[in-house]
């Protein structure tokens, strides 16, 4: 199963994406975060040492990221 968390790396975010990990066994997290909280860089880290991606986004963005398979499943 895949999740997408949006805020991943404010403290809400990536508390329950840590979480959901440590939970629920063959969970793919994806997070988005435009990083402009202070202490976003540090959740980032702890996020990516953990396997979870989180690429920079803001609302602004036209091309947030992009999927090899963009179906949801």
């Amino acid at each position: 199963m895949r999740l997408l968390i949006t805020g991943a790396c404010g403290f809400v975010g990536a508390e329950l994406a840590l979480a959901l990990q440590e939970q629920l066994s063959g969970l793919q997290i994806t997070g988005i975060d435009n990083l402009s909280r202070r202490g976003s860089w540090r959740h980032l880290k702890r996020l990516e040492q953990r396997g979870i991606r989180v690429p920079m986004a803001t609302s602004a963005s036209p091309r947030i990221w992009r999927v090899p398979n963009p179906r949801i499943g």
